[in-house]
């Protein structure tokens, strides 16, 4: 049973919480605001316009890389052969040979301006086409007297030369022309097995003849068969500014001094007159709930529509609950 002395405490509270939520209503509704412009702050806003990005992917494929190239066959052809008859690969130099320093002989391929073969001293064998001269030396370091004679005679326009089996000199032309060898000083074509005269087209011999080209691999190379553009994202572009001006808000309007004076006051008396948390020790004060329930710490710092929210209608329910219904004497238990 709830003693006489916390009944009246519970009665006087209610009955302080009842006006004091009234009040507190009256100046929540009845709240004014000042004056709100109906224009709002004026701010640029950049004109934006997002365009997709793509990135480009590429397919290769490898090809290989075909170059013409000469195809040659090899045809009997006339040729004009000199057939030396004397051995040279054993002999050291020119004298050796029976060849005298300062002889030499011409040669002539077909039409062609003549070559003059001069064997010097210090191992030297001349090459002479009208007034130019080239000098080729033998033995030592060098190659021995054959076969730089052979190398001599090689370079000759028109001219093969090489040593047979038997390491005797041979000179043929190249293309079906005459070969004429010329005693020009002492004589030395006897030491190299010549004999001098014209010579035409005395023998055969394989020549190659380009009888056309072939596509031959050389290479390879990467060849774009195809491309695909993927999408990758965006970006923003900007063409310029606008004017935007923002739009005014009903909860922003500020509440006058005399309406937030009520309001503060209003909620102080119903803080006081809820009380504090016990009626008296042990016993809960079933009033308290209404702080949270109305917002009352909300209300105390109002200045705004927006800070008032919907208080208006909870401490309407409020008013009828706590005006209209008697606490129950369980809500006065005593605190666990």
């Amino acid at each position: 049973m709830e003693s006489a002395r916390v009944t009246a405490l519970r009665n006087t509270r209610q009955a302080a919480t009842y006006s004091a939520l009234k009040r507190l209503g009256n100046a929540v509704n009845g709240a004014k605001f000042e004056r709100q412009s109906q224009n709002g702050p004026v701010r640029f806003e950049e004109n934006v316009t997002k365009v997709a990005k793509y990135r480009t992917q590429i397919f290769y494929k490898t090809e290989p890389i075909k170059t013409p190239m000469p195809v040659f066959e090899g045809r009997e052809a006339p040729k004009s052969i000199a057939q030396g008859t004397a051995a040279l690969t054993g002999f050291d130099d020119a004298a050796a040979a029976g060849i005298a320093n300062g002889t030499s002989f011409e040669l002539k391929v077909g039409d062609d301006a003549p070559v003059t073969v001069t064997f010097g001293v210090d191992r030297k064998i001349w090459v002479g086409v009208g007034s130019a001269q080239s000098p080729h030396t033998y033995g030592d370091d060098e190659e021995g007297f054959a076969p730089t004679l052979v190398k001599v005679l090689d370079g000759i326009k028109g001219l093969q030369a090489e040593l047979d089996d038997n390491g005797q000199l041979k000179l043929e032309t190249e293309k079906s022309t005459s070969l004429t060898l010329t005693e020009t000083a002492s004589g030395p074509l006897a030491g190299l097995g010549l004999t001098a005269g014209r010579i035409d087209l005395n023998g055969t011999g394989i020549e190659q003849v380009q009888v056309g080209t072939k596509l031959v691999q050389t290479g390879t190379k990467q060849v774009e068969i195809s491309r695909e553009y993927i999408r990758d994202g965006e970006t923003e572009i900007v063409s310029g500014r606008h004017l935007v001006r923002d739009k005014v808000s009903a909860a922003d309007a500020q509440l006058t001094l005399e309406s937030r004076k009520d309001i503060i006051n209003a909620s102080l008396a119903l803080d006081n007159a809820i009380g504090p948390k016990e009626l008296v020790k042990g016993v809960e004060n079933p009033f308290t709930g209404l702080r949270n329930r109305v917002g009352l710490d909300r209300l105390k710092k109002a200045t705004t529509r927006g800070d008032l929210g919907f208080s208006g209608g909870q401490i309407a329910v409020a008013i009828k609950a706590y005006g209209s219904n008697p606490i129950p004497r369980s809500a006065t238990s005593k605190l666990i």
